[in-house]
């Protein structure tokens, strides 16, 4: 009987099942679309580009006046502007940070780009210092730190914004990381001497974020041996952690005295197996090496000849930049940082002597159409640079426009007997035009 009842009740549930199902096909089911990706246009803001302006002298001329951080000289900058609203013009030469800003919606190094050049000649600081403008930026990173004895480091800081910005600095080391915040009132500068933070580091880096608007952020160096000055830099953020980087403009430029030093810094919690390849005219070069989490790594690099293309490849990721000595034709020193990778750029020229290097890091061929701009007189040419070369293009012009058939990496070689500096250009955009959002 309950055997009965059992079956009975199953089938009095499967008739109802099928019937409401006859009766209401799509009760019950979830209605799913797909997403959509939509591109919309909202217009961006106006587009600043920074320059930090001249460099800092800590300690007076002497070096002994505790306490006294103060700028000397004058920078040079150079620009590169097509916009159509040109909201603030920049100066032809600045002691602090120069401003540019356009009001136009398409936005790139083609509407405007900068460079800052600045030759000095002090008791104990001389060379030749360059850096790419840069847009301000929320946070990022600065890798060229060092505090031993014969090398120094000083943080410029800009606040370009109209309100007052409040900055937290992280200072890794290769033991521990020191925090510290500072405000920038707008318009305001500071000059932040690192040693009170890594002092005896050979290597240090620096990440900073900014709570308010965007800031412009620089860290100088300057060298010495014995009594003897032996060059000056300056630099921006480089590009942030990654696994794989491109460097543009790397020769050794020492007679074989001393080699370029790559520094890489682990800023995550597992080890990184890092790959460092150049390759030369004849030869490619392997270097591979192991570095510790929060930790520093120096590579030497043990090359010969002339412009060589080095990449970076690492297992979790990590920041990178290459030390480059030069004894001839100038003592002084450059830092290479990671290229960024373009299809079109534009950058200005220094008033020094330039040579524009074009890097293929690709397996397929990369052809360049080049324009430089000397006055009003424009000058075409275009290149074709094999898988994993480099051209090398010595130019007096006033700019130069690029643009390649594939991804390349570009840079700016200074080399003068003033000094030596390698320039890498940045994108500079806001966001704006062009977005992608995907509705569900």
């Amino acid at each position: 009987m309950k055997i009965f009842l059992r079956a009975l009740t199953a089938l009095l549930v499967l008739g109802l099942s099928v019937a409401h199902w006859q009766l209401f096909p799509q009760f019950g089911e979830l209605e799913t679309k797909a997403s959509e990706l939509q591109s919309i246009s909202v217009e961006p803001l106006p587009l600043k580009v920074v320059c930090p302006g001249a460099l800092a002298e800590v300690g007076g001329e002497s070096g002994v006046e505790l306490g006294t951080v103060e700028k000397v000289g004058e920078a040079l900058i150079s620009s590169q502007l097509t916009a159509e609203r040109i909201l603030v013009t920049p100066p032809v030469t600045s002691v602090l940070a120069a401003l540019a800003e356009v009001g136009d919606k398409e936005q790139s190094t083609n509407l405007v780009s900068m460079i800052q050049t600045q030759v000095i000649d002090r008791e104990r600081a001389k060379g030749l210092a360059g850096t790419f403008c840069q847009s301000p930026m929320a946070s990022g990173w600065l890798i060229n730190g060092s505090a031993v004895v014969g090398f120094e480091s000083v943080i410029i800081a800009h606040n370009p914004a109209e309100v007052e910005a409040l900055v937290e600095l992280e200072i890794h080391l290769p033991a521990r990381i020191i925090t510290d915040r500072f405000a920038l009132a707008p318009g305001e500068e500071k000059l932040i001497t690192t040693s009170q933070y890594a002092n005896g580091e050979v290597s240090f880096a620096v990440y900073f974020e900014s709570s308010g608007p965007k800031i412009s952020m620089a860290m100088q160096n300057r060298q010495t041996r014995g009594l003897t000055p032996t060059g000056v830099e300056i630099e921006g953020p480089t590009l942030g952690p990654d696994t794989d980087f491109v460097f543009a403009g790397l020769r050794p430029l020492t007679q074989g005295f001393q080699n370029p030093t790559m520094r890489v810094y682990n800023p995550g919690d597992e080890i990184a197996e890092v790959v460092v390849t150049v390759f030369g005219e004849d030869n490619v070069e392997l270097f591979r090496e192991l570095v510790n989490p929060g930790g520093f790594s120096a590579i030497e690099l043990e090359i010969s000849g002339t412009y060589q293309l080095a990449t970076l490849t690492s297992n979790t990721e990590v920041l990178a930049v290459i030390l480059n000595p030069s004894i001839e034709p100038v003592l002084d020193f450059a830092w290479i940082q990671p290229a960024e990778l373009f299809t079109s750029v534009t950058l200005p020229l220094s008033s020094y002597k330039n040579s524009v290097l074009i890097a293929n890091p690709s397996s397929s061929a990369l052809e360049v159409s080049l324009e430089t701009r000397t006055g009003d007189r424009l000058s075409y040419q275009t290149l074709v640079i094999a898988p994993f070369g480099q051209a090398a293009v010595p130019t007096s012009a006033n700019s130069i426009k690029i643009d390649g058939s594939i991804e390349f990496a570009v840079a700016l070689e200074v080399l003068d007997p003033n000094g030596y500096s390698v320039i890498h250009p940045r994108e500079t955009t806001n966001l704006g035009n062009n977005l992608e959002i995907r509705v569900n």
